[in-house]
């Protein structure tokens, strides 16, 4: 009879394809990390080099930072959680998931104005997505970037003056759940213009988009922050791991992929604020790192 069931318990393992999810977060030789889709291509490089010097084996989940916070919320297991911005790491704090004082600024970003390779809409500027019959791409309300998109046309106001926001808004056709995504579509010809990160336009698919250059000091400076969840199981390895990525080693490899080290730690735990005060002038500014 035991025979039976061990083997009926192992074609269960076999058909019912087991999600990493239900086991990661209870290995301790193994960590679980939710990154923001932003983050693909860095995370796994920092992953790999991580590997390397631990005998650990890192497992990463990629998505938008609203629906990774969104999967922790609902009790999916996780050793370290890496946003793109600062309110979604308040909202696992408001809710117990992770310590105040655990969070920390480990990169930051810009944002950039890309187009299809050819440019069918003859954007110059990122003043023509004001022009009718423009189908722009952006992320949805809830995804970190599309809160410094509307913060970076608030701030052009001043050059563009106060009806251009609302003109940008009606040529809206698409909003994406990550950033990754609005690359794509443009990539792909499916949109005449996206706002994406910087870092977005890595090598495989610089070929297929071309950069429309923003005003300059224009963009916001996107902070990336990452802390440990409360309930792991391997609370001492991810602290290893988040000393890692602060590391000289770690902030080489961020510059790497085009990611600024941070100016300096956090002053004090708020969120970004949903409205900026329009500055005085848009002017030069050094380069972004």
């Amino acid at each position: 009879m035991k025979q039976i069931i061990v083997w009926l318990f192992c074609i269960l393992l076999t058909t019912c394809h087991i999600s990493p999810l239900a086991v990661n977060a209870q290995n301790n030789d193994e960590l679980f990390i939710f990154a923001a889709s932003s983050l693909t291509d860095v995370f796994t490089e920092l992953a790999d080099e991580f590997e390397e010097i631990s005998n650990l084996q890192v497992t990463l989940n990629f998505a938008g930072s609203s629906t990774l916070s969104a999967q922790l919320l609902q009790g999916a297991p996780a050793d370290i959680f890496a946003s793109a911005n600062l309110e979604q790491m308040l909202t696992l704090v408001d809710e117990g998931l992770v310590i105040a004082d655990t969070i920390t600024i480990f990169a930051e970003n810009e944002l950039v104005l890309i187009t299809p390779v050819d440019n069918p809409a003859e954007i110059a500027s990122i003043q023509d997505l004001g022009n009718s019959n423009i189908l722009l791409v952006v992320a949805a309300p809830t995804v970190p970037i599309r809160e410094y998109t509307d913060i970076l046309l608030d701030n052009l106001v001043e050059l563009y003056g106060n009806h251009f926001p609302v003109s940008v808004d009606q040529n809206i056709v698409s909003e994406e759940l990550n950033v990754r995504q609005i690359v794509t579509r443009v990539a792909l010809g499916e949109a005449d213009a996206g706002i994406v990160y910087r870092t977005d336009i890595t090598e495989d698919i610089a070929q297929d988009v071309q950069i429309i250059p923003l005003p300059l000091g224009a963009s916001p400076r996107a902070k990336y922050v990452i802390a440990p969840l409360i309930e792991n199981e391997n609370s001492e390895n991810a602290t290893y791991f988040i000393d890692f990525v602060l590391s000289d080693t770690g902030q080489s490899i961020l510059q790497s992929w085009g990611f600024c080290s941070p100016e300096d730690l956090l002053p004090e735990l708020t969120p970004e604020p949903e409205e900026t005060s329009e500055p005085d002038e848009i002017q030069e500014i050094d380069t972004f790192c």
